[in-house]
C-alpha cells in the first residue's frame, strides 16, 4: 500500500507540472494526440522516461481535474 501511495504522489506532483505546458494547447483546442506529439517535440518526457500518448496527456488532464472545462 505505501508503495501505491508514494506511486499517486509522484503522479501528482508531475501532472501539476506538466499541466503547465498542456494546458493552453488544450484550451486552443489541441487534440490530445497532437499534445502528446508537441511535448515528445519538445523533449518533456513521461515520468517514466518515455514518449507520450493520446491516452497519457489525457490522464494526466483527468488527474488536474479539467478534462470537461473550456474557455
Amino acid at each position: 500500500m505505501k508503495r501505491n501511495v508514494a506511486i499517486q504522489a509522484k503522479a501528482d506532483a508531475e501532472s501539476t507540472t506538466v499541466m503547465k505546458v498542456i494546458a493552453p494547447m488544450k484550451e486552443a483546442g489541441a487534440s490530445p494526440s497532437h499534445i502528446a506529439r508537441t511535448l515528445d517535440e519538445m523533449g518533456i518526457a513521461t515520468s517514466r522516461g518515455g514518449k507520450w500518448t493520446a491516452m497519457q496527456v489525457s490522464r494526466v488532464i483527468s488527474r488536474s481535474g479539467t478534462e470537461g472545462r473550456s474557455t
